[in-house]
């Protein structure tokens, strides 16, 4: 069953000592800084609001934006 081994999973990472719902979140770019960063930046970690979502077939399009705009 998905469920019982979901919940397998669930228990052995709270057994690793992994907070598997985590209630805070640290943000460490802006969209505005995002955008100034070049094409293939990794490690990027940001929180905003899901504006838009596009679904078109295979592929999904997103628009997030936070308080200093949006891509």
């Amino acid at each position: 069953m998905v469920t019982k081994d979901r919940i397998k999973k669930l228990e052995s990472m709270q057994n690793l000592g992994i907070n598997v719902y985590p209630d805070s979140y640290s943000k460490e770019h802006n969209i505005n800084e995002i955008r100034t960063m070049e094409i293939g930046t990794k490690g990027i970690k940001t929180a905003g609001r899901l504006m838009e979502v596009r679904v078109m077939g295979k592929l999904t399009f997103s628009r997030i934006s936070d308080n200093t705009g949006s891509i």
